[in-house]
């Protein structure tokens, strides 16, 4: 090897950098505890105040007498219990961020220390401050999109926590209240968060102490995650290129990370780490342990003679890297990159980072793709393993493409340059008594109009600490300790005429910068509606009547693609929408009415032509959709009916052997003597199914279920009609909407709505549940509330040729059954539109 400080690792040198590790991965282990100490503080800080929420509201166990107190009361403690769960959600989000990025500094950190206390040359020589130094160069250097990843799926993972959390509240205390319980007993049934492990263990499974398990898991693993992460950048950064894999070796080591122990990988495909929740392994440098010497700064050799790049070198990459990054950076906020799809992935990514931008999807962004991916279904509700299934399916990234971050870019772009002319505008106008002229009561004056607080806020004491005591970090104080900061700095209630002065500048430089945002997404907007428009027309003038009705199939692709673009273009304007629609339709028509005018021959003629799979059996009624028709629902039923006589025939006729060649004739035999007549058989007695026999199990799943103490009563419901109508939930938190009838003498109506049901089925197996059933001393009938229906839910005020044909049959079906049961009452509001396109 080529100037290299010594020639061979020594036993000695791994020794010394495997107890390095050991003792890295302990202040990796102190770290994660720490986090999650101050993680579970919050929570139960959050907890005694929705506790003490509660219990202000004495009244609520009479919310179901109805009364206006109790239900204005409710409404006040859902929305403190709102502000107190979206408080803790920010403080926690913001020290998931500062976890996240300082664990992974404490790791690059721990692998110069390693190779410090293995005195390798050059790192022995760094003292504490230098080692701080040099941690941060590296940061700088190495590839932390990873890191920024994972920084927002735990954010995403802590996000499903607060929900589940915020949700578990509000059904326990409405649970709570339906069933008249009092406040103590619905503050016990939300649980504690618990400090003491072993009473943590017996505390069960309740609301907060579920939300305390889960937070826990997630900050203690993602901790470890990031710690690890940060190693194997910084060992990959300076060539280290064989990692051990190394467990704590105790009687905690799974059946996971047992057998990796001890086994040796390249570094840049060192196995994912942690391997699962909670897992404690961590890496080890295996090969080479000698640092480069001659020239500093060359790249490590290739194996036999590799070696590790010295603190020097790594402080020229860093400062090429600042120097090109800068560049960039001047360049893009000065606009001289005029065209952003020039750069490179990595550039773009670079200007994010710098910008604000973040690389990795949010899960808004994997919401719309997968709404683009399967239109008409909701996954704004996806999350955790089916969230990551769906994208897997899919095969959506998890960061965002070039595309994007053009697309983003140019958005900050020109806010920009609008915030550049704003400053220029500035500049021209004459200086006149600024801020610092006005009174403390004319500042307080002008705060309230702009809506900033005269109070002074935990960020604002914060911030004002940060620089009274620069160095140390007060996001974690809070109760008495921020108190105790707060009476140390002499800091008051109220902002003082320079603080007024500070948030009034601040709050007048987030205005211009909103209106910028604004005007560039407008712009975005405006430009996607264009494209959409011209999408759409370019589609619409595709489709050209054919000549002759040979030209079917072009005819039927041109029409599908227009049909799908304008299913595509929700944002265009109605009218257009509209306008294309029966432009389509008309053509659809004239060519229906020309295919239809042919004769069956003809038809048959043109199937044979063009090879439609076994046209032989088709009638001219099938064979006018197949030529004319775009809807699925359609042509496959013509198909089936082709299918089915095909199959018919084929099981008569497919037997039977063609016939032999005519042998010589023989001479005739004698007649044969006439049998007997055989006796008539009795004909077999008629076999009948039981209708209905398919619904059994759904029958027998109600009997288990439909009992009175499985529902809990949420409120009234305001949906319309003439008769009161009220929401309950079920076990599993379901809502179903109850219709208890008003006199004894009229019970006959719930059991006639479920009878009603009950044929209906028999005709659309899919018809809306409906059941009879005793709530809270009433008989009624009740029925799933429906959420997955279309934003145009009913069809009220809508032209029946703006109906698909998928809906017509169905409506068709529903009038049968209608006229079956004697319902006189099916207007045009008690139809449900589905995102499914089912009625």
């Amino acid at each position: 090897m080529i100037g290299a400080l010594a020639a061979k690792p020594s036993s000695t040198q791994a020794e010394a950098i495997r107890l390095a590790t050991e003792k890295s991965v302990h202040a990796r282990n102190l770290y994660a505890e720490q986090t999650v100490a101050e993680l579970t503080s919050m929570l139960a800080a959050s907890e005694e105040e929705v506790r003490r929420a509660i219990l202000r509201y004495k009244s609520l166990g009479s919310l179901p007498d109805n009364k206006l107190a109790a239900l204005k009361g409710l409404e006040k403690l859902q929305a403190d219990i709102r502000e107190i769960t979206g408080s803790l959600r920010r403080d926690q989000t913001l020290r998931f961020r500062k976890a996240a990025k300082a664990s992974f500094r404490r790791g690059i950190y721990g692998g110069i220390g390693e190779f410090a206390s293995a005195q390798l040359p050059f790192y022995r020589d760094l003292t504490p401050e230098g080692m701080d130094k040099l941690a941060t160069r590296v940061f700088t250097l190495v590839d932390t999109d990873a890191l920024d990843f994972m920084t927002n799926y735990n954010l995403v993972l802590a996000g499903d926590v607060h929900r589940e959390l915020a949700d578990g509240i509000k059904r326990v205390v409405m649970g709570g209240v339906a069933t008249g319980k009092g406040v103590e007993d619905i503050v016990r049934d939300l649980g504690r968060v618990v400090k003491d492990p072993e009473s943590f263990r017996q505390a069960g499974s309740k609301v907060f102490t579920k939300a305390q398990y889960r937070m826990e898991v997630i900050a203690r693993t993602e901790v470890l995650r990031s710690h690890n992460m940060g190693r194997i950048k910084f060992h990959d950064q300076v060539g280290v290129q064989k990692l051990e894999w190394m467990t704590m070796e105790d009687e905690r080591v799974c059946p996971v990370c047992g057998p990796l122990d001890g086994k040796v990988f390249d570094t840049a495909r060192f196995p994912r780490q942690p391997a699962h929740p909670n897992c404690r392994c961590t890496s080890v440098v295996a090969w080479p342990l000698v640092i480069c010497g001659g020239e500093l700064g060359a790249k490590a050799a290739d194996e036999p003679g590799a070696c590790i790049l010295p603190p020097q070198a790594l402080e020229e990459q860093a400062k090429a890297k600042a120097a090109e990054e800068a560049k960039l950076k001047a360049a893009f906020e000065g606009g001289q990159i005029s065209d952003l799809n020039t750069l490179t992935a990595k550039q773009l990514q670079t200007l994010a980072k710098q910008n604000g931008v973040s690389i990795a999807r949010t899960k808004a962004d994997f919401v719309k793709l997968l709404d683009a991916a399967e239109p008409g279904v909701d996954h704004s509700t996806l999350a955790g393993a089916a969230l990551d299934t769906k994208l897997k399916e899919h095969k959506i990234g998890l960061l965002r493409t070039k595309d994007d971050l053009v697309q983003l870019l140019a958005q900050k772009q020109a806010s920009l340059k609008q915030a550049q002319q704003i400053a220029e505008q500035i500049k021209k106008v004459p200086q006149a008594g600024g801020l610092h002229d006005l009174t403390v009561a004319e500042l307080q004056e002008a705060a309230k109009a702009k809506g900033v607080s005269l109070n002074m806020t935990k960020k604002d004491v914060v911030d004002l600490l940060d620089e009274l005591e620069p160095g140390v970090d007060h996001t974690g104080l809070q109760g008495a300790s921020l108190i105790e900061a707060k009476k140390k700095h002499h800091i008051g209630p109220l902002k003082n005429k320079q603080q007024l002065v500070k948030a009034l500048e601040k709050a007048a430089g987030e205005e211009l910068a909103e209106k910028a945002k604004k005007e560039a997404v407008e712009a975005a907007e405006k430009a996607a509606v264009t494209k959409a428009k011209h999408a759409v027309e370019q589609a619409a003038a595709k489709v050209v009547l054919p000549q002759s009705p040979a030209g079917y199939s072009d005819f039927l692709a041109a029409v599908k693609e227009a049909e799908s673009a304008l299913a595509a273009s929700p944002g265009l304007p109605q009218e257009m929408l509209h306008g294309h629609a029966k432009e389509l339709a008309l053509k659809k028509k004239l060519f229906q009415d020309q295919v239809g005018s042919m004769k069956a021959g003809e038809l048959k003629n043109l199937a044979k032509d063009t090879q439609l799979k076994h046209w032989q059996w088709a009638n001219k009624d099938e064979l006018v959709t197949l030529f004319t028709e775009t809807d699925p629902a359609k042509i496959e039923a013509a198909k089936a009916g082709i299918e089915t006589k095909h199959a018919a025939w084929a099981e008569k006729h497919g037997g039977k052997k063609k016939a032999a060649a005519p042998e010589p004739p023989k001479p005739a035999p004698a007649p044969p003597k006439p049998a007997p007549a055989p006796k008539p058989t009795p004909p077999a007695p008629p076999v009948f199914s039981k209708k209905g026999s398919e619904f059994d199990e759904a029958d027998s799943a109600w009997l288990a279920k439909g009992k009175s103490g499985n529902f809990n009563l949420a409120g009234k419901a305001k949906v319309g009609g003439a008769h009161e109508k009220e929401f309950w939930t079920d076990e599993a938190g379901d809502r179903w909407l109850f219709k208890p009838v008003g006199k004894a003498e009229d019970e006959f109506i719930a059991h006639g709505e479920e009878a009603a049901y009950r044929i209906g089925r028999l005709i659309d197996p899919n018809a809306v549940e409906v059941r009879t059933i005793p709530l809270n001393g009433r008989l009624g009938s009740i029925q799933k509330w429906r959420t997955d229906l279309k934003e145009k839910f009913d069809f009220s005020g809508m032209d029946p040729s703006d109906l698909t044909t998928l809906e017509i049959e169905q409506i068709q079906r529903e009038h049968v059954i209608d006229w079956l049961i004697s319902n006189h009452d099916g207007h045009a509001k008690q139809f449900l539109r589905g995102r499914d396109g089912k009625v």
